[in-house]
Order: structure tokens, then sequence, then C-alpha cells
């Protein structure tokens, strides 16, 4: 065990296991101490002005019981998710989506199966549960051409217009990632078919931040949302409900300063409550928008500072397609995240 580093999946994990110690906890060790086995030997002063009291002499006082314990229930839980074909991946890591790295919380931790390499091209692709004939529509020929046009597809792996996309990718051979708000033992006996089909596809990709045993819940399929919209370079949302969990998506990425794209909405479906909320964005101010949502202060700030016309670019067709097409290779082309995290940005991470 003292050869662990710290910055691994493992020592990351083994740190989350102590009680009363979060992300910021991690951040701090992690810049202080290279190893498990460094920690284990640390002394007091060491650990002074690094973490708090009550964290500095748990760490004296039971330290090497608790770590041996969390080294123990990691291992094993190591051992079944590189069984299911997964692997847990640091935020340290190369491997570690570069994009997500830069999202507040981003996860610390992720698992995942399949080669994460075209998440590059990533744009995500969200929506209710229950879209209605236009929805479906729309959401099935627009992620067709985004596949067919080399983006790789990510949502969430839910019915309706998540379920929509990913399988239109795959009819695409195009790379698609399904984002969980479970544990990778957790998927929902409905998903199953569709969870195997993107695991058997060459370019199926899986991933979660939620352990093995966590079932799927209202907070971690909100929080599943903030990764979706930090993987993709851009947000498609094809319908939803203004109280709907999709919203999440949206303030997720507006937070985050990513684009977001609707349908135009035809007169003749204008009626559909579904497609409501996409009308205003296309339309709204941020600002607006956001107090009409009534959007909590982290995210309203970000509305009232921004300076764009609406919440969302509105897609009004197949001749808009080239535009579109232009502007995402666009923002993929403007920068990439920095190669190497400063470790001070985890503290930020929940």
């Amino acid at each position: 065990m003292q050869d662990i580093k710290l910055k691994s999946a493992a020592g990351a994990l083994i740190i989350g296991k102590l009680e009363g110690f979060g992300p910021s906890a991690f951040a701090k060790l992690a810049a202080r101490f290279e190893t498990i086995g460094a920690l284990l030997n640390a002394r007091e002063a060491d650990l002074t002005g690094v973490v708090n009291i009550t964290q500095r002499n748990s760490l004296m006082i039971s330290g090497h019981k608790d770590l041996m314990r969390a080294h123990m229930e990691v291992t094993a839980d190591f051992d079944r998710v590189i069984d299911m074909g997964a692997q847990p991946i640091s935020i340290f890591d190369d491997l570690y989506p570069r994009r997500l790295k830069l999202i507040p919380n981003a996860p610390t931790v992720i698992y995942a199966a399949g080669d994460l390499s075209p998440l590059e091209r990533a744009v995500g692709c969200v929506g209710t549960r229950q879209p209605t004939r236009f929805g479906q529509v729309v959401a099935a020929n627009m992620t067709k051409m985004l596949a067919e046009n080399g983006f790789t597809i990510v949502s969430g792996l839910a019915s309706g217009i998540d379920s929509i996309a990913h399988r239109e990718a795959l009819a695409a051979n195009a790379p698609t990632l399904a984002v969980l708000g479970c544990g990778l033992d957790k998927i929902n006996y409905g998903a199953y078919e569709l969870y195997g089909m993107i695991g058997d596809s060459e370019g199926g990709m899986v991933l979660t931040e939620q352990p093995l045993g966590q079932e799927a819940d209202r907070n971690t399929l909100s929080r599943r949302n903030r990764i979706i919209t930090g993987l993709s370079v851009g947000t498609f949302v094809f319908q939803l409900e203004r109280d709907s969990g999709t919203m999440h998506t949206v303030k997720y990425a507006f937070r985050q300063g990513k684009p977001m794209f609707v349908p135009v909405i035809p007169e003749r479906f204008r009626e559909e409550p579904e497609n409501n909320t996409a009308i205003d964005m296309a339309n709204m101010k941020p600002s607006d928008f956001a107090r009409m949502c009534d959007w909590k202060k982290e995210y309203l700030d970000a509305a009232n500072e921004s300076s764009l016309p609406s919440v969302a670019d509105s897609i009004s067709g197949k001749d808009d397609y080239p535009r579109l097409i232009e502007r995402l290779n666009a923002l993929i082309q403007e920068g990439k995240p920095e190669e190497n995290l400063e470790i001070e940005q985890v503290a930020t991470f929940a």
C-alpha cells in the first residue's frame, strides 16, 4: 500500500473513504504527500496547516487502521470494476477527459469503459423522457446528422431523447458515450438492452462518477448532467419542461460557458407544452430566462454577466446544418484545456 500514489484513482478513493475527508482535504494531502506510505509516516508537524485539526487528529490516532481498511475496500472494488471491463481514472491521469477537468466540481475519480479519445469531438444531446412525435423526429434527424459528420454523441441513457440520441449514433457507427447516474452494477433494467448495445459497439463508451453499489437518485442524476455538458463542446436540447431534470443540464451548460442549441419550433408545433422552454431559450436573454426559471444565485449571476443575445442558438433545419457544423468545428479548434491540472483546482471539487 505504501507505493500507492495519492494522485492515482486508488489514492483518491482511499482518502475519500476516510470519515471527514472530502475533495478539498484530498487536494491538500495530494499536494503535500506523494504516496499513501508517506502519509502514514507523517508527523503531526507535517500535517499542521495541511488539514484541519479534526482531520489531523484522526490521521494521527487511527490513520493507519483506517487507511488499511480503506485500502482493502478500494482494492476489492477495483477488482470488480476491472472484471466489468471498466477502469477507475483519476483527474490527474492522462486518460481523464481534458474538457471535463475544467468544470466546477469536476469528479475526482471516474469509472469508464471504452476508448475515451473520441470525446475530443463530443456533443451532448438531451431532452425529455416523453418526447412528442415532433421531438422524436427532430432529435433523430439532428443526432444522425451530427454522428455522420464525425461528432461523438454524449447522453444519459435515459428513455426518450437520450435513447434516441444513442441509437442514432449506433446506427451511424459513430462513437457514443452513456453517462450514468449510478454505479456500473446498478443499471436500470429498462436501459440494460441499450447499455449492452453501447458496450458491444466499437465506439461505445460508458462513464460514471458513482461507485459500485450506488443506485440512481435525483441527486446523482442531476450531477450526471454536469458531466454530460462538461465533456461536450456544446449541448443540444430537443424538448424539456421548465421543472424537468433536463433543466439541470441547461443550468450546468450555462455555468460552464458551454453553448446550447435548440431546434426552431414550427408554428404548428408551438402549442405543444414540451416545446415552450426551447422557444424561450431561443428568444430570451439569459438574465431574463434565469429569473423566469428562478435559478439559484450561482447560475443567476452567470446569466446576469452573459452578453449572449439568447440562452441557446436556434437551428432552423437542414439549411442551417453547414453553419452549425462550422461553429462546432471552430469551438473544437479554439483551444484545448491545460495538459497539467494544478492541484489547487481540485480543492473546488465536490
